[in-house]
């Protein structure tokens, strides 16, 4: 989506199923989360740095070259006013940092990614009976 990654953030990790998850809720409007970047001078190697949430932008660049389908439709094959709906309701929170110390990022990012507790797959609610 434009943004330039730090070489000390992890790779592309979603799978499919999971980008076509993340692209349904955006459908139902669904709180997508955030994503962070930092806005440094010009030409700084920081400049436009994505410090969170590329998992998330990296399936909607995906959804938008018509790379799945989401609910049987890829993008392309959805009417103007569909793709207009879509685009004015998509609510996707950003925040920006605006730094030259790549050690601040580096701590904003670990802060972000590692200060919960993953969930486990029998703490779901659907799995409750």
């Amino acid at each position: 989506m434009g943004y330039n990654l730090p070489i000390w953030q992890r790779g592309l990790v979603w799978t499919q199923a999971q980008k076509i998850a993340f692209i349904e809720s955006a459908w139902r409007g669904i709180p997508l989360g955030t994503f962070t970047y930092n806005e440094a001078d010009i030409g700084s190697p920081l400049d436009n740095l994505l410090i969170d949430g590329q998992q998330r932008l990296h399936a909607v660049e995906e959804y938008l070259d018509d790379k799945f389908p989401v609910f049987g439709w890829k993008w392309s094959e959805l009417t103007d006013a569909d793709r207009r709906g879509w685009t004015l309701t998509l609510v996707f929170a950003s925040y920006k940092t605006t730094t030259e110390d790549e050690e601040f990022l580096k701590s904003y990012y670990d802060l972000m990614n590692f200060g919960g507790t993953a969930h486990k797959e029998t703490e779901r609610a659907t799995s409750q009976v």
